[in-house]
């Protein structure tokens, strides 16, 4: 009887994972990409695209300077809360009112559509309320 318990115990041995390697990892592949990376790069062009025609005409317009000011912070914040560079170039050009207006709820709408889009709860929040935000100063503005 402790013969067959002993082989029993053998043959269990051998189908045991312990003193096993773990499989090597694929050298070709790399750490896992971020799902929203592309979103992101996305949101922070028309964010600068948004910004362009506010400058443009806050420049060609001198009685929008200040009520396009909250504008370019709210933008530079939005760039700053994604890790981008804060854009202090000035930009040449004509624009107007409409102009904004019309860059503005493209961008609204463009956030709006990220939050639902986004992979990460948290970045789908903070677009969210960056929709939130750009859509307060729409209704200053109109």
């Amino acid at each position: 009887m402790s013969a067959g318990l002993a082989g029993l115990l053998t043959v269990a041995a051998c189908d045991s994972d312990a003193g096993r390697a773990a499989p090597a990892a694929d050298p070709t592949t790399g750490p896992p990409e971020d799902a929203d990376a592309d979103l992101v790069a996305a949101v922070l062009v028309r964010i600068g695209e948004a910004l362009a025609v506010v400058r443009t005409a806050r420049g060609a317009t001198a009685s929008l300077g200040r009520e396009l000011l909250p504008l370019i912070d709210l933008h530079q914040a939005h760039l700053g809360a994604l890790d981008a560079e804060p854009d202090r170039a000035s930009r040449d050009g004509t624009g107007d009112l409409r102009s904004v207006l019309r860059a503005e709820t493209a961008l609204q709408r463009d956030l709006v559509e990220a939050a639902v889009r986004a992979e990460s709860g948290t970045l789908a929040k903070l677009f969210a309320s960056m929709s939130a935000a750009v859509a307060q100063q729409l209704a200053v503005l109109a």
